[in-house]
C-alpha cells in the first residue's frame, strides 16, 4: 500500500511539473509573439512617416519597444527632425541612432526643397485645390492638365482615405500646364491618412491650409512635417489641426468665435428628420456669417436615441444637412459650410439628453 501511494505521489508530482512546463513555454509563446506583434506594429508605422517625410535614407529596426535608427540625411537639422519623428511615435521607449550626416552634391539638391543648398525662391503655388470631407464623402475640387492627372489624383487619394471619392468638381484644362501642386499632394497625401473627423485640405491664394481631427499632439506633428517639407518654401502652412477635448467622457466645445456661441438648442426637426420645424437661432447664424465673410465653418450634428451608434450617425447627418440647406437658402455660399454627423461621440451631459441632441457651429478657417 505504501509503494502504491508512492507512486501516486510521484505521478501527481510530475503531472504538476508537467502542467507548469506546459503554462512556462505557452507564456514564454505568448510573450515572443507579443513581443513580434509590437515591433512589426512599431516598425510599419514608423517607416511609413520616415517615408513620407523625405528626410531620411535608411531604415529603423525594433527590438521590443527599443528603436535602433541607421542610415543618413542631408543636414543635422534633418537628423533631429527625424529623431523626433521616431521618439514621438506612441509606444517607442528608447532611440539608439547611428544617422550619418551627407550633405548632397550642388546637381543633386536641383530638385530638393529639404537640403541645405540655397536656391532661388519658387514663386507661390497658383490656383486652388481642396480635399474635403462633408456630408459623409470625400470631395475633390481643382484644376488639373489632362484626363490622366485627374485620374491620378482620384486613384491616389482613394487609395490613400479608402472611401470613395467624389470628383465632379475636378476639373480638366489641357491649356494649361500641370499644375505644381499636384506632384506635390502626391507625394504628401498619405499623412493626411492621421485625420479623422471633419478633414479639409485647401490650396489658395499660396497658403495650404490642413485642418481636421487628430487625436495627439504627436498625430498633429506627424500630418504637419511632410506637408512643411513638401510645400513650406513655396506656400504658407495653416494649421486649423485640431484635438478634441474630452473631460470624465463628457466632450467641451472650444469656442472661441462668438459665432460658435450662438444658441441653437432650439432647432426643432420633424420625425423624420427631413425638414426644420423650428429654425430659432439660424438667423443669427445667417447674419454673422454674411457680416464675416471669411468665416468657413463645421455645421456639425449631434445624436444618441437610435437603437445602434449607424442611426446615430445618419440621424445627426440629416439634422446638419437640413441647417446647411437652410443657411445656403438664405445666401450663405456653399462652399464655406462643411457638414459632419458624429452621432452619439460627443456627449455633453449625461443627465440632460436634450443638450446631446444637437447642432455644433465650429470655424474650421478664416480668410
Amino acid at each position: 500500500m505504501t509503494e502504491i501511494a508512492h507512486k501516486k505521489q510521484s505521478s501527481f508530482l510530475l503531472l504538476i511539473l508537467l502542467v507548469i512546463f506546459v503554462v512556462a513555454g505557452l507564456t514564454t509563446l505568448a510573450v515572443i509573439i507579443k513581443k513580434d506583434v509590437i515591433e512589426n506594429d512599431l516598425s510599419q508605422r514608423t517607416n511609413r512617416l520616415l517615408i513620407i517625410s523625405h528626410l531620411f535614407d535608411g531604415k529603423v529596426i525594433f527590438e521590443g519597444r527599443d528603436a535602433f535608427v541607421e542610415g543618413s540625411v542631408t543636414t543635422k537639422e534633418n537628423k533631429n527632425k527625424v529623431l523626433d519623428i521616431v521618439k514621438n511615435i506612441d509606444g517607442v521607449r528608447e532611440v539608439t541612432e547611428h544617422i550619418d550626416i551627407k550633405p548632397v552634391s550642388i546637381n543633386a539638391a536641383d530638385n530638393d526643397i529639404t537640403t541645405n543648398k540655397k536656391v532661388e525662391k519658387p514663386l507661390p503655388l497658383a490656383g486652388r485645390f481642396t480635399l474635403r470631407y462633408d456630408a459623409g464623402q470625400w470631395i475633390l475640387v481643382g484644376e488639373t492638365d489632362s484626363e490622366l492627372t485627374k485620374q491620378n489624383l482620384i486613384d491616389s487619394t482613394r487609395e490613400v482615405i479608402g472611401e470613395d471619392i467624389n470628383a465632379s468638381l475636378l476639373t480638366v484644362n489641357p491649356n494649361k500646364p500641370r499644375p505644381r501642386w499636384v506632384n506635390l499632394y502626391l507625394h504628401v497625401l498619405e499623412s493626411f491618412s492621421l485625420v479623422h473627423g471633419g478633414a479639409e485640405l485647401t490650396l489658395n491664394k499660396g497658403i495650404l491650409t490642413i485642418g481636421g481631427d487628430v487625436d495627439s499632439e504627436t498625430a498633429m506633428r506627424m500630418t504637419l512635417l511632410p506637408f512643411r517639407e513638401a510645400f513650406g518654401d513655396i506656400v504658407s502652412i495653416r494649421n486649423n489641426l485640431r484635438i478634441p477635448v474630452f473631460k470624465n467622457g463628457l466632450y467641451i466645445p472650444n469656442k472661441k468665435h462668438p459665432i460658435e456661441n450662438i444658441d441653437l438648442t432650439q432647432l426643432e426637426f420633424n420625425d423624420e428628420n427631413t425638414a426644420l420645424i423650428s429654425n430659432s437661432g439660424l438667423e443669427t447664424l445667417v447674419n454673422e456669417l454674411k457680416n464675416n465673410s471669411r468665416l468657413y465653418i463645421e455645421i456639425g450634428g449631434n445624436f444618441n436615441l437610435a437603437d445602434d451608434e449607424e442611426k446615430n450617425i445618419q440621424i445627426s447627418l440629416q439634422r446638419a444637412l437640413l441647417v446647411k440647406k437652410y443657411l445656403i437658402e438664405n445666401g450663405i455660399a456653399k462652399a464655406r459650410l462643411r457638414t459632419m454627423g458624429f452621432g452619439s461621440s460627443r456627449p455633453l451631459d449625461t443627465d440632460d439628453e436634450t443638450r446631446n441632441q444637437r447642432i455644433d457651429v465650429t470655424v474650421i478657417r478664416e480668410e
